[in-house]
């Protein structure tokens, strides 16, 4: 422990992350500072807004009538959100140097591959490759959550896995903002399981939920933890200067799954209760969501589909259907890519469990190889001393052993272990086993 709180002093006392906290700060509440500012946007947004304890029934009076008068196409409502504080909700702090050593992928869409119409990740010939939608409360670690909810998705459509992975982590144990607010493209290097990103018991790539619960605020560290989930790299869509294009965002959605993005978020973002969001506010980003597909006959051209963090009762269950272009959507969008594990399935007393080949040996049970998934029928292996196929073994499988002893076969059910012969391994073999099968 003492290790741990003189590595989170030097983290705390590191002038780079003060400065870098303190220029998002600065941007953050830029209006908040500038009266010219604040009398610009009195005048352009009309009725004021009390966001200093979240939203009250006067300010979703306030936005309705704002919506009526610029042809909103979604409703404002209550919600879990919009009890907080924006500055609660959204945690995005911009580096001045986020582009140094950063990756870019600047491919531009395949040729001769025209996008269909839509698409959407959480369907996909009714699969779902989507975890379910998380709650970052009133801490501003939506960076954080907006990160493992691609990572979480990858992690389904290679493995198989509903995974909850530990954004706390994230939050309390690798020297990040926390709660003040993070970069993604920072957060995601602590991802990729190298000695020079790791948390301060030396520890990198992903911890498990079950390890870390989350607890909505800066809290202690205890590590060290089991790190079962690497990425194998991650890197920013489009060019080092400039945006991605729309193009470019959906090829890699459709190339690497769904995708960090940044967004600019208010009070008629956070009041968002259903139908196309299109009060578009281009004010410099402050929030991290995820963009998991997109429907280009909605809307007047088109809309992505995002998934935030701020619980299922906020949106259309936790997610928005937002206007191509509106508020900033897509700016410094970033993909992750799973690593390799060394996790795999391991079948035990009849049901599969995923981890370590040394847990799965200290249960007794049998892992079947690093990278192997637990589908439904994974460990529903067919019980060859059940030569009779009733289920259970015992004596009639036992005598009808016994009656092929010592000939030779080829695939015969009384040659258990497949040996090619009847002899006194299979014998054994049916014994060992007696009993039901699984």
């Amino acid at each position: 422990m003492a290790i741990q709180e003189t590595y989170r002093e030097q983290v705390q006392a590191s002038p780079g992350r003060q400065q870098r906290l303190q220029a998002g700060r600065t941007w953050r509440y830029a209006a908040i500072a500038s009266p010219l500012l604040l009398a610009v946007a009195a005048v352009n947004a009309g009725p004021t807004l009390t966001t200093s304890s979240g939203l009250s029934d006067a300010d979703i009076t306030a936005l309705e009538a704002k919506g009526i008068k610029n042809g909103w196409t979604f409703k404002v409502s209550k919600n879990p959100a919009t009890q907080y504080d924006l500055s609660e909700l959204t945690g995005l702090v911009v580096p001045d140097d986020w582009r140094r050593d950063a990756p870019f992928d600047n491919s531009p869409p395949r040729s001769g591959v025209g996008f269909p119409a839509t698409f959407d990740w959480r369907d996909i010939g009714g699969s779902d490759y989507l975890t379910p939608v998380r709650d970052q409360a009133g801490c501003g670690s939506c960076w954080a959550f907006a990160l493992y909810g691609s990572f979480e998705s990858g992690l389904r459509r290679k493995y198989g896995l509903s995974t909850d992975l530990s954004e706390q982590w994230l939050v309390s144990c690798c020297g990040l903002g926390g709660c003040d607010g993070e970069w993604p493209g920072t957060a995601a290097n602590f991802l990729l399981g190298t000695p020079a990103y790791a948390d301060a018991c030396g520890g990198s790539g992903a911890v498990l939920e079950s390890a870390l619960p989350y607890a909505g605020y800066d809290a202690s560290c205890s590590c060290p933890y089991d790190h079962p989930y690497t990425i194998e790299n991650w890197s920013f869509i489009g060019p080092e200067w400039g945006t991605p294009s729309q193009q470019q965002l959906k090829q890699a959605i459709l190339d690497h799954g769904p995708i960090t993005v940044c967004v600019t978020a208010n009070s008629a973002f956070m009041s968002y209760g259903g139908g196309i969001f299109n009060a578009s506010d281009e004010s410099w980003i402050n929030h991290a969501v995820v963009l998991v597909g997109w429907d280009d006959d909605q809307g007047e051209n088109g809309v992505w589909i995002m998934r935030n963090s701020w619980g299922p009762g906020w949106g259309e269950g936790g997610y928005m259907r937002i206007e191509y272009g509106t508020s900033n959507i897509g700016y410094n969008a970033l993909y992750v890519d799973v690593g390799d594990t060394t996790n795999g399935a391991c079948c035990f007393d009849g049901g599969c469990l995923f981890g370590p080949e040394a847990n799965c040996d200290s249960i007794g049970g049998t892992f079947l190889g690093a990278g192997e998934v637990c589908m439904e029928d994974t460990c529903s292996l067919p019980c060859p001393p059940d030569i009779d196929g009733d289920g259970t073994v015992g004596v009639d499988d036992l005598l009808a052993a016994i009656g092929g002893f010592g000939l030779p076969c080829d695939d015969c059910p009384e040659d258990v272990d497949g040996s090619g012969a009847v002899d006194t391994d299979d014998l054994l073999a049916i014994i060992a086993r007696w009993g039901a099968c699984p």
